[in-house]
């Protein structure tokens, strides 16, 4: 299993070190410090999940496959760069 954490310091502490010890098939891949990028990837995961997940139907696992593939096909047609925002508020679509 991979997990991808951010550089907070518990991910480093004596217990996760012995967990991670005793269990060799978990890695965590740390992200850059400021990974902004990552805020990137949550938000299009927070759309996918908003615009097609929360309200489809799925007949099968292949079914809810074809039906991503799709969402991501046509969303990056009409893709545009996120814009951040500083007041606080959660990032747009520019």
């Amino acid at each position: 299993m991979h997990c991808i954490v951010d550089n907070l310091s518990a991910h480093g502490t004596a217990a996760v070190t012995e967990f991670l010890d005793r269990h060799r098939n978990v890695f965590l891949h740390r992200t850059p410090t400021h990974a902004s990028w990552l805020n990137q990837v949550e938000l299009f995961f927070s759309i996918l999940q908003r615009r097609l997940l929360c309200y489809g139907e799925y007949e099968s696992v292949d079914d809810l496959a074809t039906k991503v593939i799709t969402f991501i096909n046509d969303f990056n047609e009409r893709a545009k760069p996120f814009r951040w925002a500083y007041d606080g508020r959660p990032l747009k679509s520019a």
